[in-house]
């Protein structure tokens, strides 16, 4: 059950138009304050949720390529957030998220390759999903990428896998 604020936050964007608040939003992910960036990740969840994924989806993949550390994690928090909030609906954008999600898990940064580790975690009900489906090679290739950083010896990745 969403609260009351969450769901005026949906009126408001259905309204508005998604594209004009999800535009601030995530202008809001480069900066500096972490908190700002945190509740951003979080409204943009929400206007998926409430307007459709395929609306925030394509410009959260498209503001990742940007050179912030910041925003690139941004995007990946937003992503685990909005996987979680629209459920089922999640394996229709597998494919396009298994590219942004390779590359952060091959980044040399340790705190993004953890944030990484959390969206596999957060998206395992696509992997149930597509069983049977003939979908089973993007997320092969996604199990390759986080197979080593199960064995990494940072605190940061290390508390990404509960094993």
């Amino acid at each position: 059950m969403t609260c009351p604020p969450v769901n005026s936050f949906g009126y408001i964007t259905k309204s508005l138009g998604p594209q004009d608040v999800l535009s601030i939003l995530l202008i809001n992910l480069q900066v500096q304050e972490r908190q700002s960036r945190v509740c951003s990740t979080v409204a943009i969840a929400i206007v998926a949720e409430t307007c459709g994924s395929f609306t925030c989806i394509p410009a959260i993949l498209n503001q990742y390529w940007t050179t912030g550390l910041n925003v690139r994690t941004g995007c990946l928090k937003a992503l685990i957030f909005i996987f979680e909030y629209i459920g089922p609906q999640s394996v229709y954008h597998r494919d396009s998220a298994v590219t942004k999600i390779e590359d952060a898990l091959t980044d040399c940064d340790l705190v993004h390759r953890q944030t990484a580790s959390v969206i596999v975690k957060a998206v395992k009900h696509i992997t149930l999903g597509v069983v049977g489906m003939g979908c089973e090679d993007s997320l092969m290739q996604l199990m390759n990428l986080v197979w080593p950083n199960c064995f990494e010896t940072s605190p940061h990745v290390n508390t990404s896998f509960p094993f």
